[in-house]
């Protein structure tokens, strides 16, 4: 893909005896929807525009701050729900597509869908 590299931040599951555990390697003590929301504001705080992707619940906090926001699933009918912008996407490999036919330098992306 011809994106630039582009920090990922993403969780860590574990298979246990009671079920998955998730929680994020780098910061341990942060509960998973703060910490989505807190690295949206970490990036619009350095002046980026911040795209968000998510599928769920915990992305809730996360879809309300951010500038451009991709959303599917139970997050998109949050997103309905709670009058939140958002373009769906049902395939990350199409959105991958997306991004790169539509591909702006980051600081540049200050729009919503």
């Amino acid at each position: 893909h011809n994106l630039p590299p582009l920090p990922i931040y993403c969780v860590r599951g574990v298979l246990e005896p009671k079920g998955i555990k998730v929680d994020f390697p780098d910061y341990p003590t942060t509960p998973l929807d703060d910490f989505k929301a807190q690295r949206v504001k970490y990036y619009q705080d350095k002046g980026y525009t911040a795209v968000f992707l998510g599928d769920g619940l915990v992305d809730l906090e996360a879809a309300k701050q951010a500038d451009i926001l991709f959303a599917t699933g139970y997050l998109a009918q949050l997103c309905d729900k709670n009058n939140i912008s958002y373009r769906e996407f049902k395939d990350f490999t199409k959105l991958l597509k997306l991004l790169e036919d539509n591909y702006v330098p980051l600081p540049a992306w200050n729009f919503r869908f």
